[in-house]
């Protein structure tokens, strides 16, 4: 006697769209990632911005001393270009974008009900600045230790991963 192996509409069509989420999810992160904690990352290679200091250590940052801030200058060394997008990876950390004169900001993690969207055009040779500031306190009494946090720019030819400006903090109590 031949056994015979019924498979629903319902079952096929439900098998086609789980193969089909994994896939686009698989996409979407391989799009989307940014560097592991302690990877240390060419952040700038063939691009045209240029910054003196890409990667900064604040050291060891007390929460009970407050934010910590740090001023990212950096050149376009290619042609004007636009930032359409500026934000973070964690709550904890916010960003403001100074093009000398116009302040922007301040930016913050997606989903926060921070800005991300921007409009601003960087001239061929210009410099501007991106002002981090941390909260070391931000995850309360148990968010002691290393902290590595990313502040991403996104383009308008929607490149990614966007271009990063990387900080660490050794937060204390």
């Amino acid at each position: 006697m031949k056994k015979r192996i019924v498979i629903s509409p319902a079952a096929t069509i439900g098998v086609i769209c789980l193969l089909f989420f994994v896939a686009v999810l698989f996409v979407w992160i391989r799009g989307t990632t940014a560097p592991v904690s302690g990877e240390k990352t060419d952040i700038f290679a063939a691009a045209q911005f240029v910054a003196d200091d890409a990667e900064f250590d604040f050291g060891d940052v007390s929460m009970a001393l407050g934010k910590a801030e740090h001023v990212f200058s950096i050149r376009n060394e290619g042609s004007a270009v636009r930032i359409t997008k500026v934000y973070t990876s964690c709550m904890c950390t916010t960003a403001v974008l100074d093009t000398g004169g116009n302040r922007l900001g301040p930016f913050g993690m997606p989903g926060h009900d921070i800005l991300a969207e921007t409009d601003v055009t960087i001239a061929a040779g210009a410099t501007f600045k991106v002002e981090a500031v941390f909260d070391p306190a931000a995850h309360g009494p148990g968010g002691v230790g290393r902290a590595r946090r990313v502040i991403y720019l996104e383009l308008e030819d929607g490149r990614l991963p966007a271009y990063q400006l990387v900080f660490e903090a050794n937060v204390i109590k």
